[in-house]
């Protein structure tokens, strides 16, 4: 339960550091 939980939430880190990393790429080449 608890390890079900910890790689959810690894998961969802995951994805929203990806989504920032890719956020300030489109950033960095629009401006």
């Amino acid at each position: 339960m608890v390890s079900s939980q910890l790689a959810l939430h690894r998961y969802a880190t995951a994805r929203e550091s990806r989504v920032v990393t890719a956020l300030t790429l489109l950033k960095s080449h629009l401006f």
